[in-house]
């Protein structure tokens, strides 16, 4: 004959609705140290990769701008390569800036080299920054120490999951959680009173 409901309340130490939610308690803490667990694996395996993507990504968006720049410089010779072509008088001006001549009848004024405004020398220097989370995805990768403490880790969550979270001891985490949660509240109120 199998047991009665108040039998297996008594058997299970509560009422239904305590052993559900302490089942769920158990569930929640369960999923939630397995999903951490995956999430420290996934960072170390991921890391890596991620740093290669940050470095690359960057380097793409500096040869953008260097692309751009060029570009700019090529539109700009073009110009000066058609004016030179099609104005004569384009030409000797040029030529004679180039060079220091000076045409008859007119005076010339020397400007200090650092304070000519050369074009052609002229290309804008972007530097692109890496994201702020940078360094952290860099020691993460290349830390050995780091990523062998991280799958231990992740390998002793897993282990407590699989181990300790199933309902067998559901009551014992609760009753854990519940002095855990006293502690810090008689800590929280010893501390706002003084």
């Amino acid at each position: 004959m199998p047991p009665s409901t108040e039998q297996h309340d008594t058997l299970s130490g509560g009422n239904a609705e305590d052993v559900s939610s302490q089942s769920a308690t158990v569930s929640y803490a369960f999923w939630l140290t397995l999903f951490l667990a995956a999430t420290i694996y996934a960072s170390v395996a991921l890391a890596p990769k991620l740093e290669r993507f940050l470095v690359l990504k960057r380097d793409h968006a500096a040869n953008q701008w260097e692309l751009v720049n060029l570009d700019q410089r090529v539109q700009n010779l073009e110009k000066v390569a058609a004016a030179l072509e099609e104005d004569p008088q384009f030409a000797a001006e040029l030529a004679r800036s180039r060079f220091g001549a000076v045409e008859p009848g007119r005076d010339a004024i020397t400007v200090a080299e650092e304070l000519q405004f050369a074009t052609a020398s002229m290309t804008a220097t972007t530097q692109v920054e890496l994201p702020w989370y940078y360094g952290v995805v860099s020691r993460f990768a290349r830390s050995t120490p780091l990523r062998n403490g991280a799958l231990g880790l992740a390998a002793l969550l897993t282990l407590l999951g699989f181990g300790f979270l199933h309902h067998r001891y559901s009551m014992l985490i609760e009753a854990a959680a519940t002095r855990a949660t006293r502690a810090v509240t008689t800590l929280a109120a010893r501390y706002r009173s003084e």
